[in-house]
């Protein structure tokens, strides 16, 4: 999450954010895609969250976890990752 009053393009905050993740785990990993957010679901339980992501991915249904503060948070997600070319049926 980006700090108040940080202003740098979605393109740096990828690039700074693959960076890190390759530090960190190694250049070897197959990561390959970032997805940058304007804001993220708050919920109690992160572990329904990662749940209903990786629902999201696979392109499948999804039903609403009930936890989750704002259910529309989980559409942006799921439209950012269609972009991304995850999520396709």
């Amino acid at each position: 999450m980006l700090k108040a009053g940080v202003n740098t393009s979605e393109e740096e905050n990828r690039k700074e954010l693959s960076s890190l993740i390759r530090i960190a785990i190694g250049a070897t990993d197959p990561y390959t895609e970032t997805c940058v957010m304007k804001r993220q679901p708050n919920t109690r339980s992160d572990k329904i969250l990662r749940g209903a992501m990786r629902t999201i991915t696979d392109g499948e249904i999804y039903p609403m976890p009930s936890p989750i503060d704002d259910p529309t948070t989980l559409s942006e997600i799921a439209d950012a990752l269609k972009k991304a070319g995850y999520g396709h049926n």
